[in-house]
Protein backbone atom coordinates (compact mmCIF):
# COMPACT_ATOMS: atom_id res chain seq x y z
CA UNK A 1 0.00 0.00 0.00
CA UNK A 2 1.55 3.53 -0.73
CA UNK A 3 1.82 5.92 1.97
CA UNK A 4 0.75 9.21 1.67
CA UNK A 5 2.53 11.75 2.39
CA UNK A 6 2.50 14.50 4.35
CA UNK A 7 3.04 17.41 1.97
CA UNK A 8 0.34 15.88 -0.37
CA UNK A 9 -2.04 15.16 2.44
CA UNK A 10 -1.45 18.83 2.88
CA UNK A 11 -2.53 19.87 -0.42
CA UNK A 12 -5.23 17.52 -0.68
CA UNK A 13 -6.61 19.03 2.57
CA UNK A 14 -5.84 22.09 1.50
CA UNK A 15 -8.04 21.20 -1.88
CA UNK A 16 -11.08 20.16 0.26
CA UNK A 17 -11.14 23.62 2.42
CA UNK A 18 -11.29 25.72 -1.15
CA UNK A 19 -13.67 23.65 -2.19
CA UNK A 20 -16.13 24.26 1.16
CA UNK A 21 -15.05 27.83 0.88
CA UNK A 22 -15.93 27.92 -2.78
CA UNK A 23 -19.39 26.45 -1.65
CA UNK A 24 -20.28 28.94 1.32
CA UNK A 25 -19.15 31.29 -0.83
CA UNK A 26 -21.61 31.03 -3.62
CA UNK A 27 -24.33 29.98 -1.23
CA UNK A 28 -23.39 33.43 0.73
CA UNK A 29 -23.81 35.21 -2.83
CA UNK A 30 -27.19 33.10 -3.23
CA UNK A 31 -28.86 34.19 -0.49
CA UNK A 32 -27.46 37.67 -0.78
CA UNK A 33 -29.07 37.72 -4.08
CA UNK A 34 -32.57 36.43 -2.61
CA UNK A 35 -32.86 39.10 0.01
CA UNK A 36 -31.85 41.36 -2.58
CA UNK A 37 -34.78 40.62 -4.50
CA UNK A 38 -37.24 39.98 -1.70
CA UNK A 39 -36.46 43.57 -0.73
CA UNK A 40 -36.98 44.66 -4.43
CA UNK A 41 -40.31 43.07 -3.85
CA UNK A 42 -41.51 44.60 -1.32
CA UNK A 43 -40.59 48.10 -2.51
CA UNK A 44 -42.82 46.87 -5.38
CA UNK A 45 -45.06 45.84 -3.41
CA UNK A 46 -48.31 47.89 -2.88
CA UNK A 47 -49.72 49.41 0.59
CA UNK A 48 -53.11 50.71 -0.08
CA UNK A 49 -54.28 52.37 2.98
CA UNK A 50 -57.69 53.72 3.71
CA UNK A 51 -58.13 57.04 6.20
CA UNK A 52 -61.57 58.13 7.60
CA UNK A 53 -61.02 61.48 9.21
CA UNK A 54 -63.48 64.53 9.95
CA UNK A 55 -63.34 67.74 8.79
CA UNK A 56 -64.73 71.27 9.03
CA UNK A 57 -66.42 72.21 5.74
CA UNK A 58 -66.81 75.91 6.28
CA UNK A 59 -63.81 77.99 8.63
CA UNK A 60 -66.28 79.20 10.99
CA UNK A 61 -67.80 75.91 11.86
CA UNK A 62 -67.26 74.86 15.41
CA UNK A 63 -67.28 71.41 14.86
CA UNK A 64 -66.55 68.35 12.41
CA UNK A 65 -69.51 68.53 10.21
CA UNK A 66 -67.87 66.41 7.32
CA UNK A 67 -66.72 62.83 6.87
CA UNK A 68 -64.08 61.54 3.92
CA UNK A 69 -62.53 58.83 3.12
CA UNK A 70 -58.74 59.20 1.29
CA UNK A 71 -57.30 56.06 -0.08
CA UNK A 72 -53.37 56.50 -0.74
CA UNK A 73 -50.69 53.87 -1.31
CA UNK A 74 -47.45 53.59 -0.55
CA UNK A 75 -44.55 50.92 -2.34
CA UNK A 76 -44.79 50.66 -5.84
CA UNK A 77 -47.00 51.91 -8.65
CA UNK A 78 -50.58 50.80 -8.61
CA UNK A 79 -52.54 51.58 -12.29
CA UNK A 80 -56.37 50.97 -13.10
CA UNK A 81 -56.63 52.09 -9.84
CA UNK A 82 -60.67 52.11 -9.31
CA UNK A 83 -62.82 51.89 -5.58
CA UNK A 84 -66.34 51.66 -5.08
CA UNK A 85 -68.26 52.06 -1.72
CA UNK A 86 -71.52 51.08 -0.47
CA UNK A 87 -72.71 52.71 2.71
CA UNK A 88 -74.96 51.86 5.58
CA UNK A 89 -76.26 51.77 9.27
CA UNK A 90 -77.81 49.73 11.64
CA UNK A 91 -80.93 49.56 13.47
CA UNK A 92 -79.50 48.17 17.26
CA UNK A 93 -81.35 46.84 20.14
CA UNK A 94 -78.87 46.74 23.26
CA UNK A 95 -76.24 47.31 20.87
CA UNK A 96 -77.17 43.90 18.52
CA UNK A 97 -77.74 44.98 15.47
CA UNK A 98 -81.21 44.17 14.12
CA UNK A 99 -81.69 45.78 10.77
CA UNK A 100 -79.35 47.66 7.94
CA UNK A 101 -80.63 50.67 6.14
CA UNK A 102 -78.55 50.97 2.52
CA UNK A 103 -77.84 55.00 2.90
CA UNK A 104 -77.13 56.64 -0.14
CA UNK A 105 -75.45 59.70 -1.10
CA UNK A 106 -73.59 59.82 2.42
CA UNK A 107 -70.80 60.36 0.27
CA UNK A 108 -71.91 62.69 -2.71
CA UNK A 109 -68.71 62.53 -4.46
CA UNK A 110 -65.14 60.79 -5.22
CA UNK A 111 -62.31 62.46 -6.39
CA UNK A 112 -59.31 60.53 -7.89
CA UNK A 113 -55.63 62.32 -8.71
CA UNK A 114 -54.53 59.91 -11.37
CA UNK A 115 -51.55 59.40 -9.52
CA UNK A 116 -49.86 55.68 -9.51
CA UNK A 117 -48.37 56.85 -5.28
CA UNK A 118 -49.42 58.69 -2.56
CA UNK A 119 -52.89 60.06 -2.59
CA UNK A 120 -55.29 58.28 -4.98
CA UNK A 121 -58.87 58.89 -3.98
CA UNK A 122 -60.93 60.87 -1.88
CA UNK A 123 -64.63 60.29 -1.28
CA UNK A 124 -66.81 63.05 0.48
CA UNK A 125 -69.88 64.34 1.36
CA UNK A 126 -71.34 67.43 2.29
CA UNK A 127 -72.26 68.01 5.89
CA UNK A 128 -72.91 64.37 6.40
CA UNK A 129 -71.45 64.15 9.30
CA UNK A 130 -73.15 66.94 10.70
CA UNK A 131 -76.55 65.48 9.23
CA UNK A 132 -75.99 61.90 10.52
CA UNK A 133 -75.91 63.31 14.17
CA UNK A 134 -79.26 65.62 13.62
CA UNK A 135 -81.11 62.27 12.14
CA UNK A 136 -79.55 60.18 14.94
CA UNK A 137 -81.10 62.48 17.94
CA UNK A 138 -84.31 63.15 16.03
CA UNK A 139 -85.01 59.57 16.32
CA UNK A 140 -84.12 58.77 19.68
CA UNK A 141 -87.92 59.47 20.89
CA UNK A 142 -89.40 57.38 18.16
CA UNK A 143 -87.44 54.05 19.50
CA UNK A 144 -88.41 51.66 22.09
CA UNK A 145 -87.56 48.35 23.17
CA UNK A 146 -83.98 49.33 23.23
CA UNK A 147 -83.61 50.13 20.05
CA UNK A 148 -81.24 52.73 18.50
CA UNK A 149 -79.24 53.75 15.52
CA UNK A 150 -75.53 53.23 15.13
CA UNK A 151 -73.28 53.95 12.60
CA UNK A 152 -72.83 54.65 9.25
CA UNK A 153 -70.50 52.16 8.01
CA UNK A 154 -68.84 51.86 4.75
CA UNK A 155 -67.46 48.91 3.18
CA UNK A 156 -64.66 49.66 0.19
CA UNK A 157 -63.55 47.52 -2.76
CA UNK A 158 -59.91 48.21 -4.37
CA UNK A 159 -59.33 47.12 -7.85
CA UNK A 160 -55.99 48.01 -9.63
CA UNK A 161 -52.84 46.25 -11.23
CA UNK A 162 -49.64 46.01 -9.32
CA UNK A 163 -46.14 46.76 -10.55
CA UNK A 164 -45.72 43.11 -11.66
CA UNK A 165 -48.69 43.00 -13.70
CA UNK A 166 -51.17 40.87 -11.83
CA UNK A 167 -54.56 42.12 -10.85
CA UNK A 168 -55.78 42.69 -7.34
CA UNK A 169 -58.49 43.43 -5.46
CA UNK A 170 -58.84 44.44 -1.61
CA UNK A 171 -62.20 45.13 0.61
CA UNK A 172 -62.08 47.00 3.75
CA UNK A 173 -64.76 48.23 6.28
CA UNK A 174 -64.92 51.94 7.77
CA UNK A 175 -66.88 52.48 10.84
CA UNK A 176 -66.52 55.75 12.22
CA UNK A 177 -62.72 55.86 12.58
CA UNK A 178 -61.60 52.29 12.61
CA UNK A 179 -60.56 50.82 8.85
CA UNK A 180 -60.57 46.86 9.03
CA UNK A 181 -58.87 45.39 6.06
CA UNK A 182 -61.14 42.17 5.11
CA UNK A 183 -59.33 39.02 4.22
CA UNK A 184 -60.44 38.51 0.61
CA UNK A 185 -62.95 35.64 0.48
CA UNK A 186 -64.83 37.60 3.70
CA UNK A 187 -64.32 40.72 2.01
CA UNK A 188 -65.78 39.51 -1.47
CA UNK A 189 -68.91 37.39 0.85
CA UNK A 190 -69.71 40.60 2.63
CA UNK A 191 -69.61 43.25 -0.28
CA UNK A 192 -72.02 40.74 -2.07
CA UNK A 193 -74.12 40.69 0.78
CA UNK A 194 -74.30 44.21 0.66
CA UNK A 195 -75.19 44.51 -2.89
CA UNK A 196 -78.25 42.57 -2.42
CA UNK A 197 -79.39 43.82 0.25
CA UNK A 198 -79.93 47.28 -1.45
CA UNK A 199 -82.46 45.40 -3.87
CA UNK A 200 -84.19 43.89 -0.53
CA UNK A 201 -84.21 47.25 1.24
CA UNK A 202 -84.99 50.67 -0.11
CA UNK A 203 -81.72 52.83 0.32
CA UNK A 204 -82.96 56.54 1.87
CA UNK A 205 -81.16 59.37 1.85
CA UNK A 206 -80.40 62.04 5.31
CA UNK A 207 -81.92 64.73 3.30
CA UNK A 208 -85.22 62.87 3.87
CA UNK A 209 -84.61 62.42 7.35
CA UNK A 210 -84.52 65.81 8.84
CA UNK A 211 -88.28 66.84 10.28
CA UNK A 212 -89.19 64.76 13.09
CA UNK A 213 -92.73 63.89 11.02
CA UNK A 214 -90.51 62.20 8.71
CA UNK A 215 -88.14 60.12 10.95
CA UNK A 216 -91.12 59.24 12.94
CA UNK A 217 -92.90 57.55 9.37
CA UNK A 218 -89.94 55.88 8.67
CA UNK A 219 -89.73 53.97 11.76
CA UNK A 220 -93.24 52.89 11.86
CA UNK A 221 -92.06 51.88 8.28
CA UNK A 222 -89.69 49.70 10.21
CA UNK A 223 -91.96 48.25 12.44
CA UNK A 224 -92.52 44.92 10.77
CA UNK A 225 -88.65 44.08 9.00
CA UNK A 226 -87.53 44.40 12.60
CA UNK A 227 -87.28 41.18 14.71
CA UNK A 228 -89.87 41.51 17.98
CA UNK A 229 -88.56 41.28 21.73
CA UNK A 230 -88.96 37.66 22.98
Amino acid sequence: MRRIRPIEFLFSTLGLLLTAASVIASCAQYNAASLQAQAAFVALEPQIEVLSMLVREEPGDTRCTDRRIVISSDGGPVRNFDVEQITWFEIVRYGKPVFRQPLNGYFAASFSTGRQKGELMTFRGYRNNQKFFEFEDTAKPFFKDGLSVEGPKSILTASYRDAFGKDRREYFIVSYDAVTLLDNDEGAKRWQELQDLGSKVQGIELDQLVKPTQVKAWVNSLTPKIPAVH
